[in-house]
């Protein structure tokens, strides 16, 4: 029984000590800010990332435990949160893993990040059932959020950014702390996106607080106004307009799904038909 009581003791230490080798390791990795570094340092940088991520592919089963334990914390540089998570979504096929991946992104800095990247990792999380509501919020604060989609001639401002993160989510999951959120700020422009996310959600949580903000005597009347007009921000296809009846809600679903699938003013119109035609089709779900 000593034996083994010495042999526990000993496994012990030595994880401490290689969990704090490991921790120190990411710290000299990661010693900088991206937004700084010039376009030598950076390709100079990223050569070392690229091993490093080869390292922790090539032995998961030791780095996965050592990754885990650090995105769980705050003292590192915030591009260590991305990189690490992001090789992380990339490598681990557990489901688990997931929500840990979305809390790391939600402590990254948004400069060192391409803002189309950014979506559509929150996007592919969310509709892995992860919960993205803390990483997407950090879209909502920056109004200078955007990315151009050149195909389209269409910029992806912060506010269909933030609906692309959040709408796959279960509702109940993000409803709550945007509808606090509107409370506590007063800048408009976060307002309105708020209830534009609100407006595509279409739950009994979500149409209850809008209705409420129509109502109210307190509401900014550009917020009332913005409101009125949502519905035709961006017009619906012609063809789902001549074929409402035929539309099923399974079809909407299925429309939905192959709307995240691509960056345009077409797919934006689509959400605002789908949003529409649930109104028609159904009442709010509980």
């Amino acid at each position: 029984m000593k034996f083994v009581g010495n042999l526990f003791l000993f496994i012990s230490i030595n994880c401490a000590y290689s969990q704090e080798s490991f921790h120190k390791e990411i710290d000299r990795i990661y010693n900088f800010q991206l937004q700084k570094l010039t376009k030598e340092q950076k390709a100079a940088k990223f050569e070392e990332l690229n091993a490093f991520f080869v390292k922790i592919k090539f032995d998961t089963l030791k780095y996965f435990p050592q990754i885990r334990k650090e995105l769980k914390t705050n003292t590192h540089k915030p591009y260590f949160y991305y990189d690490c998570a992001h090789s992380m979504m990339i490598l681990s096929s557990n489901p688990s893993d997931n929500n840990l991946i979305a809390m790391a992104f939600s402590k990254c800095d948004l400069k060192d990040i391409d803002a189309k990247v950014f979506v559509s990792l929150l996007n592919n999380l969310a509709i892995r059932k992860a919960n993205v509501t803390q990483a997407a919020l950090k879209i909502i604060a920056d109004e200078s959020f955007s990315f151009y989609v050149p195909e389209h001639d269409f910029y992806f401002t912060n506010d269909y950014s933030l609906l692309y993160c959040l709408l796959p989510m279960d509702s109940k999951l993000y409803v709550e702390s945007l509808t606090e959120l509107y409370y506590e700020t007063t800048d408009l422009a976060i307002q309105k996106t708020i209830v534009l996310v609100l407006w595509h959600t279409y739950s009994c949580e979500s149409e209850a607080f809008l209705k409420q903000v129509l109502n109210s005597k307190l509401t900014n009347p550009e917020i009332k106004s913005y409101l009125k007009t949502v519905p035709n921000s961006i017009k619906s296809s012609v063809f789902y307009k001549k074929n409402d009846k035929k539309i099923t809600m399974k079809d909407l679903m299925e429309l939905q799904k192959a709307s995240f699938n691509r960056f345009s003013d077409e797919a934006i119109a689509d959400l605002n038909y789908i949003a529409m035609t649930r109104r028609k089709k159904q009442k709010c779900q509980e």
